[in-house]
Order: C-alpha cells, then sequence, then structure tokens
C-alpha cells in the first residue's frame, strides 16, 4: 500500500513563493523593458510560460527522487504542481493590477503608442494598422477593470492544471511494491 505523501503543502508553497518571485521579476522586466516592442513583449510571455513548465518538470523530478521507494502518483504531484499555480497565478494578478491600476495607468496608452509606432516602422499598411489599433484599445479600456485581471486569472489556472495534470499522468512513479 502506498504510504500518504506528506509535506505535499510545504513543497507546494516553497515552489509557489519561488515561482512567484520569478513571475514578478519577469513581469517588471516585460513592463519596463519589453512594451517598446510588441514581439519582444509577446515573446517574452512564451519563454516565461516555458520557464514556469520548466519549474514544475523540476518539482516532479526532486519529488520522484525524493520518494523513490515508496512512489509518489499522480495524485499527490497534481496537488503540489496546483498549490504553486495557485500561488503564481494570484501573485501574478496583484502584481498585474497594482501596476496597471496604481503604479503605471498610462501603460496600455504607452504600449499602443509604440505598436502603432513599431507597425509603421516595419511599413505596415494603414489598413492592417487599423486592425491592430482597434484590437489594441478594445483591451487597453478593459485592461483597467478589476474583473478582466480576475477572468485571466482563472483563465490562466485551468490553462494551467490541465498542465499540471498531464505533467502528473507522465512523471508518477510507481512504488516498489506495484512494480513488483
Amino acid at each position: 500500500m502506498r504510504e500518504e505523501f506528506k509535506g505535499f503543502w510545504k513543497t507546494g508553497i516553497a515552489f509557489g513563493l519561488l515561482s512567484s518571485l520569478i513571475y514578478v521579476i519577469y513581469l517588471t522586466l516585460k513592463f519596463n523593458y519589453f512594451w517598446e516592442n510588441p514581439f519582444m513583449y509577446q515573446l517574452s510571455g512564451i519563454v516565461t510560460y516555458f520557464i514556469f513548465i520548466i519549474l514544475m518538470v523540476s518539482v516532479g523530478v526532486y519529488l520522484r527522487n525524493k520518494h523513490e521507494f515508496s512512489g509518489i502518483g499522480t495524485r499527490q504531484l497534481f496537488q503540489v504542481f496546483f498549490i504553486i499555480i495557485l500561488i503564481t497565478e494570484f501573485t501574478s494578478f496583484l502584481y498585474n493590477y497594482i501596476y496597471m491600476v496604481y503604479i503605471n495607468p498610462d501603460f496600455t496608452s504607452q504600449y499602443l503608442e509604440s505598436t502603432v509606432q513599431y507597425y509603421l516602422e516595419r511599413g505596415h499598411s494603414q489598413e492592417d494598422l487599423n486592425v491592430h489599433i482597434e484590437s489594441l484599445d478594445e483591451v487597453s479600456n478593459e485592461y483597467m477593470s478589476l474583473s478582466y485581471h480576475i477572468r485571466g486569472s482563472f483563465t490562466w489556472v485551468a490553462i494551467d492544471s490541465i498542465v499540471a495534470m498531464l505533467l502528473s499522468l507522465f512523471m508518477k512513479r510507481p512504488s516498489s511494491e506495484e512494480v513488483i
């Protein structure tokens, strides 16, 4: 019989705080340095998501090695991953909302201006430019609302949970009793 995995709270909170710290550093860099180039702005988000997945895989490997003989199952791995996700997304929600509403409320208009400049420098047609401006205007008006940030956080919790479940399925380690 598999021994119940103890300490998943501690592990989840520790790695959740680490993930949150990494994410806050990324958001600070993104909002201060990458906003002038829309390509780099979006690319930085993709790179950071891969860093988050690498962190989750590292946690899974750590837990597999730590529980080599007793085994660790899908449920235990997912519990730790889910705690990490909740802490990271809550931190992301708070940081985004506080930054956009209180620290730099002009961020969306600055980003819109830099995007227009980016497309003009690359010779895009006025029609392409108008399409991008309209979509950015819609998002920028909504970006200041609390409900936008809450919806975004819940969406990412759902997406991250699916990824965490898949990682849990692939990374579980059967106990020595189950192998025999």
